[in-house]
């Protein structure tokens, strides 16, 4: 009586549940997203470099969306991937950005193919300071009817440039007409024809951006003027090209396009996932030329990194200390 009991009683709770073998359509299926990151190696290290991922999950046919998620650090220590106990079988496509942040906007996510993710100030048509570091990850997966705990893993790919540029000599060889605050540097950072946004097929589009990434004291030395920052993916031969501009009107005074500085000094931004491009500008002791070499590099070839800058003498005054011996 009692083993009769029991029986009745389990078959009474998959029926009130919907899931009995002849059916499952009505069962919660379980599908689980991974995510990885191996960067310029084997070793994943997405934990490392990803501490918030946006998730978009569209129907593979329509291009539609679906669902949307949103993961914190906390959710990624837990689980370095999503969960999804919600969608009906199915194909669908995941597209993944980690790190969105206050440097990032998301416009057009509802269809694939109008998605798009740019610096906030690029919808402004303002200058741009920095983007975040972004990751991009996007994979095509399928929900079955089958009653199991379904995985895939979608793995990551930097969409991100590190560009890292240091002033030295300025300070003591150039000063503005009139007065600026103090530590304040004597030029402004300017960058043209950077890519304005990824779509969400993880490319950047042609349609250019401008940044103005700020230039602070150097913690090493006072006199110097450094600045780190983020840009969209870009390629070797793109036309990017950084300014040094006065502040008083934006007029530059110096430029350097990046395709030459790479090939000159015989680097790329398109070997590595994770690349960074660091850049010195030293304004040398006649006070009218520019040496540019990557950082560390202690000798400068004269002909190759060496580039005039012819000032504009209405609003500047050239203050070099050799001058000042000279007239002695």
């Amino acid at each position: 009586m009692k083993k009769h009991t029991f029986i009745l009683f389990i078959w009474i709770t998959c029926l009130l549940s919907g899931c009995i073998l002849e059916d499952q359509s009505d069962c919660r299926r379980s599908f689980t997203l991974l995510f990885r990151y191996t960067g310029d190696g084997t070793t994943d290290i997405f934990r490392e470099k990803v501490t918030k991922v946006n998730l978009y999950v569209y129907d593979a046919h329509t291009q539609q969306l679906v669902q949307a998620y949103e993961m914190d650090s906390d959710d990624l220590q837990r689980l370095q991937g999503i969960r999804l106990d919600n969608l009906q079988p199915g194909d669908y496509e995941a597209v993944c950005w980690g790190n969105v942040f206050e440097s990032s906007t998301v416009t057009g996510e509802s269809q694939r193919e109008d998605g798009s993710l740019a610096a906030p100030e690029y919808h402004t048509g303002q200058p741009a300071d920095s983007n975040d570091p972004h990751y991009y990850g996007n994979t095509l997966f399928t929900v079955t009817n089958d009653w199991t705990d379904q995985q895939d893993v979608c793995n990551f790919r930097c969409t991100h440039i590190d560009i890292k540029v240091r002033l030295e000599g300025f300070n003591d060889g150039i000063a503005l007409a009139g007065t600026r605050a103090e530590s304040a540097c004597p030029v402004n950072l300017h960058l043209e024809n950077l890519p304005g946004y990824c779509c969400f097929h993880g490319n950047t589009h042609d349609e250019s951006a401008t940044y103005e990434p700020a230039l602070t004291a150097a913690a090493d030395d006072a006199s110097a003027y450094e600045s780190t920052f983020c840009t969209l993916r870009f390629t070797d031969d793109s036309d990017v090209t950084l300014y040094l501009t006065r502040p008083a009107d934006g007029q530059p005074i110096y430029s350097l396009r990046m395709e030459q500085f790479l090939t000159e000094n015989g680097l790329s931004v398109e070997d590595e996932q994770e690349e960074t491009m660091e850049i010195l500008l030293r304004l040398n002791t006649d006070g009218v030329s520019i040496s540019v070499t990557p950082f560390e590099e202690e000798e400068v070839h004269p002909g190759m990194d060496e580039r005039r800058l012819q000032l504009t003498m209405d609003n500047w005054q050239l203050r070099m200390s050799t001058e000042t011996e000279r007239n002695q």
